[in-house]
């Protein structure tokens, strides 16, 4: 609190006053977060989108931004007991809103014939969660080639079946 402070300019007695909790800066920035990653970096993905690769790309890129992000570092690092009581209470809020950002782009997809045809909603929230499993609780292992083997036989256009 004393950082986010000292970066808006606004004593530490202030900040608690307006967010009440570490636990409620926390979700604020990752709804921040997860708005900025969703509207900007994954935007420029999704624009060049030629199948299913992109797809597994965007959940990649997601991944990769949230392991490396200055926050979410510190709280698994320093005070990971912040996410137990987020996974509990907050996380199914969080899976819907985001699946619920993701499933438009996803039916697109599936009408321009570029990922298979099948409950864009349902696929949606299975992203978002095998997104925060990596982002939790990451491979040793490189996750492209896993994602590739995992998702791409669910995603082909061109699948049997």
């Amino acid at each position: 609190m004393t950082d986010i402070g000292r970066e808006l300019g606004v004593s530490r007695s202030g900040i608690y006053r307006q967010l009440g909790s570490i636990e409620r800066a926390v979700r604020l920035l990752l709804a921040r977060e997860v708005h900025e990653l969703v509207t900007g970096r994954l935007l420029t993905v999704i624009d060049s989108a030629t199948g299913p690769e992109t797809v597994i790309a965007v959940v990649e890129e997601v991944v990769r931004y949230a392991r490396r992000h200055p926050v979410l570092v510190k709280v698994l690092a320093d005070e990971p007991e912040i996410i137990g009581p987020f996974l509990v209470t907050d996380l199914p809020d969080a899976t819907a809103q985001v699946a619920a950002m993701v499933q438009p782009v996803l039916e697109m997809a599936m009408k321009a014939g570029l990922v298979a045809r099948q409950d864009a909603g349902a696929l949606a929230g299975w992203l978002v969660r095998l997104a925060v499993v990596l982002i939790l609780d990451p491979p040793r292992q490189a996750i492209r080639p896993l994602l590739d083997q995992l998702l791409l036989p669910a995603l082909d256009p061109n699948r049997g079946g």
